[in-house]
């Protein structure tokens, strides 16, 4: 009789690492230094974004001395210089390969940046400006549907530089949250857009004192601002990203915690918050979550100089150094020092040092990756079902 029991292996091998517990925490990552494809280019200098399916990562390039923007799709042999104006800075990137970023034409004075969108196969689209003279000046997200989430900079009637929080739509720029923009010396930054364009942003008052504000579509054609209330627990009112489920992710200072700053979880619209935590000996520094709820940040302040992938394990959030992760012959190399983005997929642009001496972009993929594990998945359930169309019963072992 021929064995079946080499297949009967696989079959158990793919669901042990799948659903034995823990399988949560076992996410290792492998290391690619995204400098050498930039050869014939220029000098890679950052990778900015990566796509929420981790196939696009932009970033900026020196060319000749001046920053361009770049967009790589990963596994290509070299990225593609997007540049438009006489420099540019990419800041976000969607699915479809949509590059957003800034460009600069050598215009003079304080809102001397506007938005760009490149598109693969079309090229580059300028949006419309917001009224004449004030346009999108720093573009920091981009979504699905090519809708941008942006500030455009304003001297209010005290001669104060304020900013507006802006929201482009594919057709029109419109302010996000007017109420916001006619306040005095307001500042905004830190804002996210995800694929509802619900926006969030964190804004400073100019007293000294800053908020969380989100702005979304109230279902009716319109769009309303959110503000998130005031928590006893200490938890951070500011916002700082957004998922696709509508979590929000900000940072706060909880009175019995030595002032170190904390994760915190709002749920959608602000309506409940959960204390993540923090980094052992350090402040957390949330960057990105994506729609598991995995978060990834810097982790700062004492001896601390790493960076965390934060995981709710069943029991809660668990902090894990990222240099921890890394395989074994990446770990002998590198040393993650800057987190930039995280995509659905568990991939991750950061920064690091090669042998401890000069820092590289690169991008962190799991291993094995997502698209590997689906694969083995269903080469698992083909077995499973030629035993069963072969066989009325079946074991793992014959």
């Amino acid at each position: 009789m021929k064995s079946n029991r080499l297949p009967n292996l696989l079959v158990f091998a793919v669901c042990a690492v799948m659903f034995a517990p823990g399988a949560a925490r076992a996410v290792t990552y492998g290391v690619t230094d995204l400098t050498p494809y930039a050869d014939g280019v220029g000098t890679l200098i950052s990778a900015h974004v990566i796509s929420p399916d981790g196939q696009y990562i932009a970033g900026n390039v020196n060319v000749g001395g001046k920053y361009h923007a770049f967009r790589y799709h990963v596994g290509d042999a070299a990225i593609s210089d997007v540049n438009y104006g006489q420099q540019s800075y990419a800041t976000g990137v969607n699915n479809s390969g949509q590059v957003a970023g800034s460009y600069n034409d050598g215009d003079v004075g304080p809102n001397n940046d506007h938005l760009f969108i490149n598109t693969p196969g079309s090229g580059t689209t300028l949006p419309p400006a917001y009224y004449p003279l004030q346009d999108i000046s720093h573009a920091n997200s981009i979504n699905a549907d090519g809708h941008v989430a942006g500030t455009s900079l304003y001297q209010d009637n005290q001669g104060v530089w304020c900013s507006y929080l802006m929201y482009y739509d594919g057709t029109t720029v419109r302010n996000a949250a007017p109420g916001v923009s006619n306040k005095y010396g307001h500042d905004i930054d830190y804002y996210d857009i995800n694929d509802s364009s619900s926006i969030v942003a964190h804004v400073g008052w100019g007293d000294g004192t800053s908020s969380g504000l989100l702005n979304s579509d109230d279902g009716l054609g319109g769009r309303v601002t959110t503000y998130p209330a005031f928590n006893p627990s200490g938890a951070g009112t500011n916002a700082l990203g957004i998922n696709n489920s509508g979590q929000i992710i900000s940072v706060g200072w909880p009175a019995l915690d030595d002032d170190r700053m904390h994760v915190f979880l709002w749920e959608p619209n602000f309506s409940s918050v959960q204390d993540v935590g923090r980094p052992a000996g350090a402040d957390a520094n949330p960057v990105a979550i994506n729609d598991n709820g995995w978060i990834v940040g810097n982790a700062m302040g004492g001896s601390a100089g790493w960076t965390f992938l934060a995981m709710d394990e069943g029991s809660g959030y668990v902090f894990h150094d990222l240099d921890d992760l890394l395989t074994p012959s990446d770990q002998a190399y590198w040393k993650i020092t800057s987190i930039q983005g995280l995509s659905e997929t568990g991939h991750i642009i950061a920064t690091a040092t090669h042998d401890f001496e000069f820092e590289h972009p690169v991008l962190l993929t799991p291993v094995p990756e997502p698209g590997t594990l689906a694969l083995l998945l269903s080469a698992a359930g083909f077995l499973i079902a030629a035993r069963k169309r072969g066989h009325s019963t079946f074991s793992l072992v014959t």
